[in-house]
């Protein structure tokens, strides 16, 4: 064991984190290393004295190179240690003997990368964050700490930035992602993920409170290929074949990798329900709606391409005037709300269904208890008029602190019953 090396980065390490380093030092404090058992548990190990004499060694030889100063405990001079100092005039020669990259050096390379890197790429949000990290980085002479410390983590990080822009939103699978850009299928999930979906949620989404796998669909990289259930009466063409999705009597699957490629040739309802959760799906579908209702389950979040598929839905009804109702029923919690809120952007005219106080008072028996971190993300969305139609059945759930699943509804006898009736079919 080299102790030569680990006195001097233990020093290094409280010169790059001191007023020093940032030339704020208003007075000459020394940058010190206290010989304590918490931090130099080895020179006060009695049952190992030898550790104690190759310390001891290895401090005078720093102090015949002048790069530190040995103070001895009082009365102990050549027996027990006090502190070592290190000399700001002899940094160069300390960074050399830990063989240890001056921080210095490293900020520099790393605001380098983020120029380079801001030329080759054009979407706004990533030269916004690369500029942002410029900024903390001269600011603090250090590499932000909303980033990865490790240079090859960083590298990583920005070979993926590099990659998501050269994409421009065209969706890929994880995987294939990590092993274009990244030289491994596994190595995006493993390092990467969460600092693109960091970066991404503050500077591309930083007006949705979205999920790491629901931000990383939202740029185009796919855990794997999503999925929407369809039941009711519509018709599409693929590849010459018409896919009549009417002739499923519980409903079809229609993968949306696919989906882009699948024209909408006839839809014969007068409404079209969404629904956030599968068990509701297949229990409508179950019971045999009206050939009048379009039932479609999002599956939770509903990620780009199920919303590119929902909107020309949408525009396949105002083409043909086409009078369709569209109405969603999701849980009646903040997940809910932020669900219909984003398909509300697609469909303009959208209507919440079971989605109300009066839902909640009838089933109030059947919610869940919230705590006081969820209830305040939740108050939040009174401070946004883009859940006012919310806002009464928000202040409620306040009150009571409670949520409500949407699949508490189906222990009703005449929910099926109730539900037609409020479709007016």
């Amino acid at each position: 064991m080299d102790f030569r090396v680990q006195i001097l980065n233990a020093l290094l390490d409280k010169y790059e984190a001191s007023r020093h380093y940032q030339g704020e030092a208003l007075i000459n404090r020394k940058v010190k290393l206290p010989f304590k058992a918490k931090n130099m548990p080895l020179y006060w190990d009695t049952d190992h004295p030898h550790y104690k004499v190759a310390i001891h060694q290895a401090v005078q030889e720093l102090s015949r190179e002048g790069i530190i100063t040995v103070n001895w405990l009082p009365f102990e001079k050549g027996n027990l240690l006090d502190n070592v100092v290190l000399n700001l005039d002899k940094l160069e020669e300390a960074y050399l003997l830990a063989q240890r990259t001056p921080k210095r050096d490293t900020v520099a390379r790393f605001q380098k990368q983020l120029k380079e890197l801001k030329e080759k790429v054009s979407f706004p949000w990533i030269r916004e964050f690369l500029d942002k990290a410029h900024e903390e980085s001269v600011k603090s002479k250090s590499i932000p700490a909303f980033l990865p410390q490790e240079e090859e983590e960083r590298e990583l990080l920005f070979r993926a930035l590099w990659g998501l822009d050269e994409l421009k939103g065209e969706p890929i699978l994880e995987r294939v992602f990590s092993k274009k850009y990244l030289g491994n299928s596994k190595v995006c999930q493993k390092k990467i993920r969460k600092y693109l979906a960091l970066i991404a949620g503050n500077f591309a989404f930083y007006d949705q409170e979205l999920a790491e796998d629901d931000i990383l669909a939202e740029l185009g990289i796919e855990k794997t290929t999503e999925e929407l259930l369809i039941k009711g009466n519509i018709v599409f063409s693929y590849q010459g074949q018409v896919l009549d999705y009417g002739t499923f009597p519980f409903g079809g699957i229609i993968d949306t990798g696919f989906a882009r490629h699948m024209e909408i040739i006839n839809i014969n309802a007068g409404t079209v329900l969404t629904l956030e959760n599968k068990t509701n799906f297949h229990y409508l579908a179950c019971r045999g709606l009206p050939g009048d209702i379009l039932l479609i389950y999002t599956g939770g979040f509903p990620g780009p391409r199920k919303r590119e598929l929902l909107k020309r839905l949408y525009s396949f009804a105002l083409k043909t005037q086409l009078n369709l109702t569209f109405y969603h029923w999701g849980d009646i919690d903040i997940g809910g709300f932020r669900i219909f809120k984003v398909l509300e952007v697609v469909i303009p005219n959208l209507r919440p269904l079971f989605m109300d106080i009066n839902t909640v008072r009838e089933f109030e028996e059947y919610c869940e208890e919230t705590n006081k971190a969820y209830n305040r993300q939740l108050e939040k969305l009174l401070f946004d008029e883009g859940y006012q139609r919310f806002h009464p059945v928000i202040r409620y759930l306040l009150e009571k602190k409670i949520r409500l699943e949407q699949e508490a509804l189906l222990i009703s006898d005449d929910l099926f019953n109730d539900l037609q009736k409020y479709l007016a079919v």
